[in-house]
């Protein structure tokens, strides 16, 4: 399927949809802190985005929780890094939720484990083959 770039595209690296991936960010308040669930948009092994209610600050670090589900079980991130690089307001129709697309970039790399780094790859593969799959069903819809 060749897609068409918006035309001053500046991504390196293909984004994938993330209909099943589930993210969760950490909330401290005070000496507690409590995880809340964000819908995730799109995601590469290099970051990924989200739709959020709130304006977020440029710049602003977070910490999030990974989870995508599948058939058989889920492929788990228990906590990785993350920095707001990107926030657009989008207004709601058909398809988009009203509210902040804000998107991340996955902070400290070098210094992510190699459990975390397994990890992103085994995410971003089954999200590859679910868009592969998706690509040619429709594509025998139309034929």
């Amino acid at each position: 399927m060749i897609t068409q770039l918006h035309p001053v595209e500046k991504r390196q690296h293909r984004r994938l949809p993330a209909a099943k991936l589930h993210a969760q960010f950490k909330s401290k308040q005070g000496l507690f802190s409590n995880w809340i669930d964000l819908k995730v948009s799109d995601f590469t092994l290099f970051g990924m985005s989200l739709i959020i209610a709130s304006e977020p600050e440029l710049g602003e670090r977070l910490s999030l929780r990974l989870m995508l589900d599948m058939d058989m079980g889920e492929i788990k991130i228990p906590q990785i890094e993350a920095k707001i690089v990107n926030k657009v307001l989008q207004t709601s129709d058909s398809k988009q939720e009203a509210g902040w697309r804000v998107g991340l970039i996955f902070t400290g790399q070098s210094k992510q484990s190699s459990e975390t780094q397994k990890q992103l790859q085994r995410i971003h593969q089954m999200l590859e083959k679910n868009e592969a799959l998706i690509e040619r069903l429709n594509e025998r819809k139309v034929s």
